[in-house]
C-alpha cells in the first residue's frame, strides 16, 4: 500500500467563547493518497472549513487545535511554526478553497461561454441559445 500524502488523525478543534466552549471538530481522521483528491461535503456547521482551516493554520483567533496530528511530507502540520508551516504548504501546492465564492456568478459563466465560445457562424440566423438547447 502506498504511504499517503496527508494523513489526519483525530483532528479536534475547539472555539473559546464567553459562552463556552465550542467542539467545532471532534475527532476526524483521514488519508489523502497520491493522485486522489478530498472533498469535505456536510451540513452548514458540521466543521468542513474549521478542518481546512486547522491544516493550513489559518483559524481565527478564538480557535485551537486541541488535539490530532496532520502529518503531511513526514512532518505534523499541526506542530510547525506559522513561517514553517506557510513554507511546506505553498511548496507543495495547498490552497484552501471556498467554492461559494469560486461559483458566485454562475450565470454570468454560462452567458460568457454561450457568448464567447458557442457563439455561432456569422450570417447564421440560429441564436447561441438555439444551439446550446
Amino acid at each position: 500500500m502506498t504511504e499517503p500524502l496527508l494523513s489526519v488523525d483525530d483532528l479536534r478543534v475547539e472555539f473559546w467563547t464567553e459562552r463556552g466552549t465550542i467542539h467545532a471538530v471532534n475527532g476526524i481522521s483521514f488519508d489523502v493518497g497520491p493522485g486522489e483528491t478530498l472533498g469535505i461535503v456536510g451540513e452548514s456547521g458540521c466543521g468542513k472549513s474549521v478542518t481546512s482551516l486547522a491544516l493550513l493554520g489559518i483559524l481565527p483567533r478564538a480557535g485551537r487545535v486541541v488535539a490530532g496530528t496532520a502529518m503531511f511530507g513526514g512532518r505534523n502540520l499541526l506542530a510547525l511554526s506559522d513561517a514553517e508551516l506557510r513554507r511546506s504548504l505553498t511548496q507543495r501546492g495547498l490552497a484552501h478553497c471556498k467554492t461559494q465564492f469560486s461559483l458566485e456568478n454562475v450565470s454570468a459563466s454560462a452567458d460568457d461561454f454561450y457568448d464567447r465560445i458557442a457563439r455561432p457562424k456569422s450570417g447564421s440566423n440560429i441564436s447561441t441559445r438555439e444551439i446550446a438547447a
